[in-house]
């Protein structure tokens, strides 16, 4: 039997408010969607299947955060594949820790999760084919201090190739 894995602990996850993501990070992305191995995110899902019936990931949480959605989502959808995708780096490896400890203290759930570090305003389409998302999560920042002066538009990038 393995040791139960607790819970991290935010405090000892401490990061900036934001990253920017023009900043030249260093990010192992896929050359294509083809090229991505999700086995290692979500081994549960992905021991039992052959190479002609492969789950996807229908759920993205672009900037999860902390992965309050992701852990909520999780039971609610248990056959979907859900991704959060953070760019910040201790943020990403707490949402890795905490999704580490849930799945050790709920054996068999939350293995439809994963916790990506990547940027994705860059590297999205080398991630997922077209048509693949079903549902795409993401919270738009908006600078209090310019609401009036910058339109929506303006600030949403949506890719066409997804």
């Amino acid at each position: 039997m393995t040791a139960e894995i607790s819970l991290p602990q935010k405090r000892y996850y401490r990061q900036r408010a934001h990253s920017n993501p023009i900043a030249d990070h260093c990010f192992d992305y896929p050359s294509s969607p083809d090229k991505m191995d999700w086995s290692k995110l979500y081994p549960e899902k992905f021991a039992d299947t052959s190479k002609e019936c492969l789950p996807e990931v229908e759920f993205v949480d672009i900037g999860c955060g902390y992965g309050g959605l992701l852990v909520t989502l999780s039971p609610m959808f248990p056959n979907s594949l859900i991704l959060g995708m953070e760019i910040r780096v201790k943020v990403s490896d707490y949402v890795v820790d905490r999704i580490k400890a849930l799945r050790s203290q709920h054996p068999g759930e939350y293995g439809n999760i994963a916790c990506l570090r990547s940027n994705a305003m860059k590297y999205l389409p080398n991630f997922f084919k077209k048509g693949q998302v079903r549902f795409l999560f993401w919270c738009r920042y908006v600078p209090v201090f310019n609401v009036g002066t910058i339109s929506f538009w303006s600030l949403t990038y949506v890719h066409t190739e997804i």
